[in-house]
């Protein structure tokens, strides 16, 4: 298992899910597994927060993917007007 930074700052700003959909997400969890892996950047986790509280409470395995930082540039640039005509 890859190590990673859990950074609170980023992890505030971040949608929190309500109680319902927490619920159902860890109901799926334990049912089929975390099917998605958690998305880290320079070893930050930047996506799956409520996935991995969940994984981390139960004790279950799960997987990571590292994005590049030229990925997240495209990422972010992604659906951007270009000003050149």
């Amino acid at each position: 298992m890859q190590e990673f930074i859990i950074d609170e700052k980023f992890k505030r700003i971040l949608p929190k899910l309500d109680e319902i959909a927490y619920n159902d997400l860890e109901r799926d969890i334990l049912a089929h597994g975390c099917l998605m892996p958690l998305v880290l950047w320079n070893g930050i986790l930047i996506d799956g927060y409520h996935r991995y509280e969940i994984l981390t409470k139960h004790d279950l395995p799960f997987n990571t993917m590292a994005i590049k930082p030229q990925q997240h540039k495209k990422t972010c640039s992604h659906g951007k007007k270009s000003s050149q005509k």
